[in-house]
C-alpha cells in the first residue's frame, strides 16, 4: 500500500494493545525513520533479511569535515521509541561507518521502548552500531538470531539485553571493543549474550576486547561463546579504563574454533576511570574491582526465562518469534495455486521468482497477472499472528516449455511425481531424475510427451524405491530437436532404513564400514556399493547367521572419496544406505 516504510509508519494507528503488522517487500530503503511512542506494537516484517535494507548515514560524531552531527535520537537509521515493537529479516544499516570502515558515532538502531525484540535480523556499521534503552533500569529488549557488525563500542547502553543465538562480526583487525555498556543502579542482569559466535567481516584477522565500562555500573556476561577461526580475545578480556566501575564483566564457557576452551586465567578485575573539571581537565583517578567470573551456579542463572519473563505480565518474544510451519504440498493447475493449511497461520504470503504478488487469507491463490508460457517459480510463506514468516514452500514451478508445472509428493513409502502441461509443442518425452545430494542426477524413468497439443495434459511417476534419507527430483522436458529444459529441484525425505540395520561410521574416514543387522533366518547378503551414476564400484557376497549380529565391508581404496550407495539385499531385506566416503 506503500512505497516507503516511513509511509506505512506514519500512517499505523496509535494506541494500539495488538499487532500492527508492517509487511516490507525486498528493497533498499534510504533516510532516517522513526516509530514514535504513541504508536505501541508495531511489528516490522521484511520479505528476506538480505533483501531489505533500511540505511542511512547520519553522524551522531564530529568527522572533523563540517559534516552535520546529529543528537543519537535523530541519527540512527531506526529510532524506536514506541513499545512493544518486533522487528524480523531486516537489514539495518548506517552505510557512513560500515562502508568507510572508520569513526565515529554512526548508528543502525537505538531501541528506547520497553519490550523491544528482534530476530534474524542485521545491523551493521562500524562505531556505536546499537544503541539499547538506558531511560530505565527496568526495560527489557530480546535479540535473537541476528547479526551486528562493528569495531568501537558497537553495542551499547542500558537495560536487561538477552542476545540470544546472535553472531558478532568485528570489521577491525585489532584494539577494538565490542560492548560499552551504562546500566544504572538496580538494573537486574544487563546484558547476556547466550551462545553468540564471534565472527570477523573484511579483515584477515580479529584481536577485540569483550567490552569497556561505558557509564553507572555495567553488566555485561557472555555465556557459551563460539569464537570463530582467527578471531582471538585479548588474554585480559576487557579493556580497564573508559567511564565508569563495572558491576560484572566476566565470560564463561567461551571456546575458540576447534570447541577447546578459552584460557581466561588473565581476565582482569580492576578498573578505573579519570574525573575531570568542567574544562575537561583530568582531576583525579577513580578505581575499583568487578566481577570477572562465574561459577557454573551463577552461570546457570543467566537464562531466559530470568532475564526477560516477568511477573505481572505476558510479554514472551521467544513466542512471537515462533513461526509457523512451512506450507506443504503446493500445487498450481492453470494460475492457481493451492497448498495445505497451515496451523495458527495469519495470512500467507506468495512470491513468484522471489518477488511478491499476493497475500492470501486462505490456503489457495490465484495468479491473474501470469503469463501463459512464462517460466515461473512460486512459493508460499506463513505468517503468524505476530507477523513472524515461516519457511518457505518447495517451490512450484512452470517451466517454459508452454505452461509445464512439477511437483513432487510422499505417497507411504514412494514418491509421487506429477506435472501437466497447458499446451505442448515438438516435445519427445519427459526424462525423471533423481539424485542424492543435489548435485548428480541419474535417470529413473521417461514417460512419453504429447508432442502437440493445446489442451491440457497431465502426466505422472512414482518411484516405488526412494532412497533412505533425502531424495532430489527433477523433470526434464526434451524436445524432439534435443533441447530440453530442466524443472527445478524438488525434494522429499523419507526414512526407510529399518531398525534391523546400522551402517557406521557414516562418514567413513578409514575406507571400512560396520554392517549391523537383525536377520529372521541365515543366509546370504549382497552388499553392493555404487556411484550416484549407477555404476557398480563394488560388491560382496557374505553369509549371515540368525538374529542380530555385525560383519565389516572394507572399501576398496581405489575408490575415490565422495557419496556413494550402500545396497543391502537378501533374506527379506532390501535397503539402501546414503554412504559418505572421506
Amino acid at each position: 500500500n506503500y512505497t516507503s516504510v516511513t509511509d506505512a509508519i506514519t500512517a499505523a494507528p496509535t494506541g494500539r494493545t495488538t499487532p500492527w503488522i508492517i509487511f516490507i517487500k525486498n528493497g533498499t530503503y534510504l533516510g532516517h525513520h522513526d516509530i514514535p511512542a504513541g504508536k505501541p506494537f508495531i511489528h516490522l516484517i521484511g520479505q528476506s533479511r538480505d533483501g531489505v535494507i533500511i540505511s542511512d548515514s547520519r553522524l551522531s560524531g564530529s568527522d572533523g569535515l563540517g559534516t552535520t552531527v546529529y543528537h543519537v535520537s535523530e541519527g540512527a537509521t531506526m529510532v524506536v521509541n514506541a513499545t512493544n515493537c518486533y522487528f524480523e529479516n531486516i537489514t539495518f544499516e548506517n552505510s557512513k561507518g560500515f562502508n568507510n570502515l572508520t569513526g565515529p558515532q554512526a548508528l543502525a538502531l537505538y531501541t528506547i521502548g520497553d519490550k523491544f525484540a528482534m530476530n534474524n535480523s542485521y545491523l551493521r556499521s562500524y562505531q556505536d552500531t546499537y544503541l539499547t534503552s538506558y531511560n530505565s533500569i527496568n526495560t527489557r529488549h530480546y535479540i535473537r538470531k541476528t547479526r551486528i557488525d562493528g569495531a568501537v563500542d558497537f553495542i551499547y547502553g542500558g537495560a536487561d539485553v538477552f542476545f540470544d543465538s546472535d553472531t558478532l562480526a568485528i570489521n577491525r583487525a585489532s584494539g577494538g571493543y565490542i560492548v560499552a555498556p551504562s546500566h544504572g543502579n538496580g538494573t537486574a542482569f544487563g546484558y547476556v549474550f547466550s551462545n553468540t559466535v564471534i565472527t570477523k567481516d573484511r579483515v584477515a584477522s580479529v584481536d577485540v576486547y569483550l567490552g569497556r565500562p561505558w557509564q553507572n555500573s555495567p553488566k555485561t556476561v557472555f555465556i557459551n561463546t563460539k569464537l570463530a577461526a582467527n578471531v582471538n580475545i585479548y588474554p585480559q578480556g576487557w579493556y580497564y579504563k573508559m567511564g565508569a566501575i563495572p558491576s560484572v564483566f566476566a565470560d564463561y564457557g567461551t571456546v575458540n574454533s576447534n570447541g577447546q576452551p578459552v584460557d581466561v586465567s588473565q581476565r582482569i578485575s580492576n578498573y578505573e576511570y579519570d574525573t575531570k573539571d568542567v574544562d575537561g581537565n583530568v582531576t583525579g583517578t577513580v578505581t575499583g574491582t568487578a566481577k570477572s567470573s562465574l561459577t557454573d551456579a551463577e552461570a546457570a542463572d543467566y537464562t531466559y526465562e530470568n532475564v526477560i519473563l516477568r511477573s505481572g505480565d505476558t510479554w514472551d518474544p521467544r513466542m512471537i518469534a515462533e513461526a509457523p510451519d512451512k506450507p506443504a504440498n503446493l500445487a498450481l493447475v492453470n494460475n492457481k495455486l493451492t497448498w495445505d493449511a497451515v496451523l495458527y497461520a495469519r495470512l500467507y504470503v506468495i512470491t513468484r521468482d522471489n518477488v511478491v504478488v499476493g497475500f492470501s487469507l486462505t490456503n489457495e491463490f490465484t495468479d491473474n497477472s501470469a503469463v501463459q508460457g512464462t517460466n515461473y517459480a512460486y512459493k508460499v510463506q506463513a505468517a503468524s499472528e505476530y507477523g513472524a514468516l515461516s519457511l518457505a514452500s518447495d517451490v512450484v514451478q512452470v517451466l517454459p516449455i508452454t505452461g509445464l508445472t512439477f511437483n513432487a509428493k510422499k505417497v507411504a513409502q514412494t514418491a509421487a511425481l506429477t506435472w501437466s502441461t497447458i499446451t505442448e509443442t515438438n516435445t519427445s518425452h519427459f526424462d525423471v531424475q533423481r539424485s542424492v545430494d543435489g548435485k548428480t542426477f541419474k535417470s529413473i524413468g521417461r514417460r512419453a510427451a504429447a508432442g502437440e497439443s493445446v489442451t491440457a495434459k497431465s502426466y505422472t511417476f512414482t518411484d516405488f524405491s526412494p532412497l533412505s534419507g533425502y531424495n532430489y527430483y527433477k523433470v526434464v522436458a526434451v524436445d524432439r530437436d534435443a533441447k530440453f529444459t530442466e524443472s527445478e529441484v524438488q525434494s522429499l525425505r523419507f526414512d526407510l532404513v529399518t531398525e534391523n540395520i546400522s551402517v557406521y561410521p557414516n562418514p567413513t574416514t578409514n575406507y571400512q564400514v560396520d554392517v549391523a543387522l537383525s536377520l529372521p533366518n541365515a543366509g546370504q547378503i549382497m552388499l553392493k556399493l555404487s556411484a550416484l551414476d549407477g555404476r557398480t564400484v563394488q560388491t560382496e557376497l557374505q553369509e549371515w547367521p540368525q538374529g542380530n549380529s555385525q560383519k565389516q565391508f572394507k572399501i576398496n581404496r581405489q575408490i575415490a572419496a565422495g557419496v556413494y550407495i550402500l545396497h543391502i539385499s537378501g533374506v527379506g531385506i532390501n535397503e539402501a544406505v546414503k554412504l559418505i566416503v572421506k
